[in-house]
């Protein structure tokens, strides 16, 4: 079986791999070993041995899954590695301004660093609440550029960030977040 070499790997190797496959996916028809293999990947990235957790935290435990939203975060994420002339503009600045920057203001100021930690569905799951559902509050710690605020923000009628870094600031202001 091809696939058996892609599971054999080890996990960065499977992921670079799989990753490449799923760049290739829309350009490609689908092999059966690819289909395999990104099953595979799928479920590993997914899947919690409940068994490890304790009796507590098991009972409280949600299993996300691999969404539409978190699969577009996923091809975006590989269709902007392959950005050659992107990725060695971003290099190169990072460089320059590392010594009297943090990483966090870079990628602010380059307009990067986004995190992606749920999907809206996946963020209802988690707190357990209907679409519709709208709290008073929220407070968003080290919100950085305000992409995952964005998520959470939706079902409440304030919404607060907060952040250190002077770029993620700017990226929350543009969002018309208050902090």
């Amino acid at each position: 079986m091809q696939n058996v070499q892609c599971w054999g790997a080890s996990r960065t190797r499977v992921g670079n791999h799989c990753f490449s496959r799923v760049k290739n996916l829309h350009t490609a028809p689908l092999t059966s070993s690819c289909c395999c293999c990104m099953l595979w990947m799928c479920l590993q990235w997914y899947h919690c041995c409940l068994d490890m957790l304790g009796e507590q935290v098991r009972s409280q435990f949600v299993q996300s899954h691999l969404d539409e939203d978190t699969q577009t975060f996923l091809r975006r994420s590989v269709e902007k590695s392959s950005w050659l002339f992107t990725q060695l503009y971003h290099s190169l600045f990072s460089t320059i301004l590392s010594p009297v920057m943090s990483r966090t203001s870079i990628n602010g100021f380059l307009g990067r660093g986004s995190m992606f930690v749920f999907s809206k569905d996946q963020f209802q799951s988690l707190l357990r609440i209907e679409p519709e559902w709208k709290g008073q509050r929220m407070l968003d710690l080290g919100a950085g550029d305000g992409g995952v605020t964005e998520v959470m923000g939706r079902h409440f009628h304030e919404v607060f960030a907060t952040e250190v870094s002077t770029p993620m600031k700017w990226h929350l202001q543009r969002k018309s977040y208050r902090y």
